[in-house]
Protein backbone atom coordinates (compact mmCIF):
# COMPACT_ATOMS: atom_id res chain seq x y z
CA UNK A 1 0.00 0.00 0.00
CA UNK A 2 3.07 2.24 0.34
CA UNK A 3 3.42 2.94 3.93
CA UNK A 4 6.83 2.82 5.51
CA UNK A 5 6.59 1.19 8.94
CA UNK A 6 9.99 3.08 10.44
CA UNK A 7 8.04 6.50 9.24
CA UNK A 8 5.35 7.57 11.70
CA UNK A 9 2.25 8.56 9.35
CA UNK A 10 -0.17 10.99 9.88
CA UNK A 11 -3.83 9.05 9.70
CA UNK A 12 -4.15 11.62 6.51
CA UNK A 13 -1.81 9.62 4.82
CA UNK A 14 -2.85 6.17 5.34
CA UNK A 15 -6.63 7.26 4.68
CA UNK A 16 -5.51 8.30 0.94
CA UNK A 17 -3.38 5.45 0.28
CA UNK A 18 -5.77 3.16 0.86
CA UNK A 19 -8.41 5.14 -0.70
CA UNK A 20 -5.86 5.20 -4.13
CA UNK A 21 -5.54 1.64 -3.46
CA UNK A 22 -9.20 1.17 -3.58
CA UNK A 23 -9.84 2.98 -6.63
CA UNK A 24 -6.46 1.64 -8.71
CA UNK A 25 -7.24 -2.32 -7.81
CA UNK A 26 -11.23 -1.70 -8.09
CA UNK A 27 -10.89 -3.56 -4.04
CA UNK A 28 -13.85 -2.67 -2.11
CA UNK A 29 -13.08 -1.49 1.85
CA UNK A 30 -14.00 -5.15 3.14
CA UNK A 31 -12.01 -6.75 0.09
CA UNK A 32 -8.87 -4.37 1.59
CA UNK A 33 -9.80 -4.91 4.92
CA UNK A 34 -9.64 -8.98 4.64
CA UNK A 35 -6.11 -8.15 3.15
CA UNK A 36 -4.75 -6.12 6.22
CA UNK A 37 -6.07 -8.39 8.51
CA UNK A 38 -3.27 -10.15 10.98
CA UNK A 39 -2.34 -13.96 10.28
CA UNK A 40 -3.63 -15.58 12.78
CA UNK A 41 -5.98 -18.31 12.08
CA UNK A 42 -9.21 -16.95 13.97
CA UNK A 43 -11.55 -19.69 15.24
CA UNK A 44 -14.13 -18.17 17.08
CA UNK A 45 -16.60 -15.09 15.59
CA UNK A 46 -18.39 -12.23 18.47
CA UNK A 47 -21.34 -10.05 17.52
CA UNK A 48 -19.62 -6.98 18.86
CA UNK A 49 -16.88 -5.81 21.07
CA UNK A 50 -19.11 -6.00 23.88
CA UNK A 51 -19.35 -9.65 23.50
CA UNK A 52 -16.13 -10.26 23.16
CA UNK A 53 -15.33 -8.26 26.19
CA UNK A 54 -18.28 -9.11 28.41
CA UNK A 55 -17.14 -12.97 27.78
CA UNK A 56 -13.60 -12.50 29.52
CA UNK A 57 -12.86 -12.44 32.93
CA UNK A 58 -10.73 -9.19 32.60
CA UNK A 59 -10.45 -8.69 36.08
CA UNK A 60 -7.47 -11.90 35.88
CA UNK A 61 -5.91 -10.72 32.46
CA UNK A 62 -3.09 -8.75 31.36
CA UNK A 63 -2.71 -7.24 28.24
CA UNK A 64 0.48 -7.24 25.74
CA UNK A 65 -0.77 -4.89 22.23
CA UNK A 66 -2.11 -2.61 22.41
CA UNK A 67 0.18 -1.49 25.27
CA UNK A 68 -2.48 -0.06 27.73
CA UNK A 69 -5.22 -1.77 30.10
CA UNK A 70 -7.85 -4.19 28.57
CA UNK A 71 -10.49 -1.53 29.99
CA UNK A 72 -9.22 0.86 27.98
CA UNK A 73 -9.36 -1.22 25.10
CA UNK A 74 -12.63 -2.77 25.90
CA UNK A 75 -14.03 1.57 25.66
CA UNK A 76 -12.24 3.13 23.13
CA UNK A 77 -13.54 2.25 19.45
CA UNK A 78 -11.62 4.48 17.99
CA UNK A 79 -7.99 3.87 18.61
CA UNK A 80 -8.25 0.21 19.30
CA UNK A 81 -8.92 -2.63 16.37
CA UNK A 82 -6.90 -5.32 17.55
CA UNK A 83 -4.74 -7.04 20.50
CA UNK A 84 -3.82 -10.07 22.26
CA UNK A 85 -4.58 -10.47 25.63
CA UNK A 86 -4.48 -12.92 28.05
CA UNK A 87 -3.17 -14.27 32.02
CA UNK A 88 -0.13 -15.09 33.15
CA UNK A 89 1.50 -18.20 34.53
CA UNK A 90 1.13 -17.15 38.07
CA UNK A 91 -2.54 -16.83 37.39
CA UNK A 92 -4.57 -19.42 38.11
CA UNK A 93 -8.02 -18.13 36.83
CA UNK A 94 -8.52 -18.87 32.98
CA UNK A 95 -9.71 -15.99 30.60
CA UNK A 96 -12.96 -18.09 29.27
CA UNK A 97 -13.87 -21.12 31.00
CA UNK A 98 -16.51 -23.14 28.89
CA UNK A 99 -17.66 -25.53 31.19
CA UNK A 100 -20.00 -27.88 28.62
CA UNK A 101 -17.02 -28.42 26.64
CA UNK A 102 -14.41 -28.25 28.91
CA UNK A 103 -12.31 -25.75 27.33
CA UNK A 104 -10.48 -23.82 29.25
CA UNK A 105 -8.88 -20.62 27.09
CA UNK A 106 -5.90 -18.78 29.00
CA UNK A 107 -5.08 -15.91 25.98
CA UNK A 108 -6.86 -14.38 22.81
CA UNK A 109 -5.87 -12.48 19.69
CA UNK A 110 -8.69 -10.03 18.63
CA UNK A 111 -9.35 -7.92 15.78
CA UNK A 112 -12.61 -6.06 15.40
CA UNK A 113 -13.95 -5.70 11.93
CA UNK A 114 -15.50 -2.56 9.89
CA UNK A 115 -19.30 -4.19 10.89
CA UNK A 116 -17.92 -4.19 14.44
CA UNK A 117 -17.88 -8.22 14.23
CA UNK A 118 -14.84 -9.05 16.58
CA UNK A 119 -12.49 -12.22 15.13
CA UNK A 120 -10.80 -13.94 18.11
CA UNK A 121 -8.16 -16.57 17.95
CA UNK A 122 -8.97 -18.53 21.94
CA UNK A 123 -5.77 -20.33 23.07
CA UNK A 124 -5.29 -22.61 25.82
CA UNK A 125 -2.05 -21.32 26.86
CA UNK A 126 -0.81 -18.15 28.80
CA UNK A 127 0.64 -15.24 27.57
CA UNK A 128 3.94 -16.40 29.06
CA UNK A 129 4.48 -18.64 25.90
CA UNK A 130 2.84 -16.50 23.67
CA UNK A 131 3.97 -13.34 21.54
CA UNK A 132 2.92 -11.09 18.92
CA UNK A 133 6.23 -10.47 17.45
CA UNK A 134 6.59 -14.13 16.72
CA UNK A 135 4.13 -14.33 13.84
CA UNK A 136 3.95 -10.08 13.35
CA UNK A 137 6.86 -8.45 13.89
CA UNK A 138 6.60 -4.57 15.47
CA UNK A 139 6.28 -2.87 11.99
CA UNK A 140 3.72 -5.34 10.63
CA UNK A 141 1.63 -4.23 14.46
CA UNK A 142 2.25 -0.91 14.02
CA UNK A 143 1.27 -1.03 9.76
CA UNK A 144 -1.90 -3.49 10.66
CA UNK A 145 -3.13 -0.87 13.23
CA UNK A 146 -2.93 2.07 11.17
CA UNK A 147 -4.76 0.53 8.22
CA UNK A 148 -8.02 -1.02 10.51
CA UNK A 149 -8.22 2.32 12.29
CA UNK A 150 -7.71 4.27 8.70
CA UNK A 151 -10.50 2.03 6.56
CA UNK A 152 -12.60 3.51 9.28
CA UNK A 153 -12.01 7.14 8.12
CA UNK A 154 -12.22 7.11 4.08
CA UNK A 155 -14.34 9.44 2.85
CA UNK A 156 -17.65 8.39 1.35
CA UNK A 157 -18.03 10.57 -2.25
CA UNK A 158 -20.82 9.47 -4.40
CA UNK A 159 -17.90 8.81 -7.20
CA UNK A 160 -16.46 6.11 -6.01
CA UNK A 161 -19.40 4.81 -3.44
CA UNK A 162 -19.36 0.81 -5.03
CA UNK A 163 -16.33 0.80 -2.74
CA UNK A 164 -18.26 0.89 0.38
CA UNK A 165 -20.40 -2.04 1.25
CA UNK A 166 -24.34 -2.05 0.65
CA UNK A 167 -25.63 -1.53 4.13
CA UNK A 168 -23.26 1.46 3.96
CA UNK A 169 -24.41 3.05 0.36
CA UNK A 170 -28.09 2.24 2.21
CA UNK A 171 -27.59 4.15 5.28
CA UNK A 172 -25.82 7.33 3.24
CA UNK A 173 -28.97 6.90 0.83
CA UNK A 174 -31.06 7.31 3.83
CA UNK A 175 -29.19 9.84 5.70
CA UNK A 176 -29.49 12.18 3.15
CA UNK A 177 -33.18 11.64 2.17
CA UNK A 178 -33.65 13.06 6.04
CA UNK A 179 -31.10 15.70 5.16
CA UNK A 180 -33.64 16.77 2.07
CA UNK A 181 -36.67 16.63 4.51
CA UNK A 182 -34.95 18.44 7.15
CA UNK A 183 -33.96 20.88 3.90
CA UNK A 184 -30.47 20.66 4.25
CA UNK A 185 -28.24 21.44 0.90
CA UNK A 186 -26.18 18.17 -0.65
Amino acid sequence: IGLDPLVDHSPDVAVQLLLSSCLEWRLSILELEALVLPPWSFDAAFPSRDAFFSSLSLESCDQVVPRCTVEETAKDRSRFFLGEIGVTSHCSVDLIEDDSDGIACRSARWVELLDGTVLARLMSSDLDGLCLDSRMPPERIFITTILLASLRRIPWSPKHCWIFPVWHRERMAFVTWIGRELGFRD
